[in-house]
């Protein structure tokens, strides 16, 4: 038996999991605590260069991601705001 070097081992596939970002990112449209997820996962996702449809997938969650991120910033602005009127 011999063992395969690191050098020469095949790269993971890591497709999928951009994939997995783009889900993430339309459930942080509507769960606030899942909204740095997307850009976690698209990350790694881009580290192993996807391509095609993948490729779009991670920049789509990223791009999601950052409409979450700034939907639920309005949305903890405009709660809080109406809470100190509330004195």
């Amino acid at each position: 038996m011999t063992a395969e070097s690191v050098a020469d081992a095949r790269p993971t596939d890591r497709s999928w999991l951009a994939f997995v970002a783009a889900a993430t990112a339309v459930v942080a449209l509507v769960v606030p605590f899942v909204v740095p997820l997307p850009f976690v996962l698209a990350s790694v996702a881009l580290t192993a260069r996807p391509r095609g449809a993948a490729r779009v997938a991670a920049w789509g969650a990223i791009g999601l991601g950052a409409v979450a991120l700034v939907l639920w910033a309005l949305v903890t602005v405009a709660w809080s705001s109406a809470m100190s009127g509330m004195d």
